[in-house]
């Protein structure tokens, strides 16, 4: 939308596993929703993405990951992300949850 400069469109989602009414099964179905935002919606998305473009470039630029916000947790961590060891993100790295160094708990029986 922000690249549109449009307030209307619409978001089309793959669900992988919806049950098919007859058959009872999951089957892939795409889903359609129209999304209406305001123009104030969309000035604060647009000014989002350009802080993002520019905070990506000046990590790109000097080479210091740091600046950037912490991705999500189930991207980050040594065993979701080729780039984890370079970034060290602050609060993550060292510790065994995200470094893959952690014990697994025993499931009970």
């Amino acid at each position: 939308m922000v690249a549109t400069k449009t307030l209307r469109s619409e978001l089309w989602i793959l669900y992988l596993n919806l049950k098919d009414p007859e058959t009872k099964r999951t089957v892939p179905q795409f889903r359609c929703f129209q999304v209406d935002i305001t123009a104030e919606e969309l000035a604060a998305v647009t000014a989002d993405i350009v802080l993002q473009r520019t905070l990506l470039e000046a990590a790109l630029d000097t080479n210091e990951p740091g600046a950037l916000p912490l991705c999500r947790e189930f991207k980050c961590g040594a065993l979701n992300c080729p780039h984890y060891a370079n970034c060290q993100p602050p609060g993550r790295y060292g510790d065994a949850k995200w470094d893959g160094t952690a014990v697994p708990k025993k499931q009970k029986s």
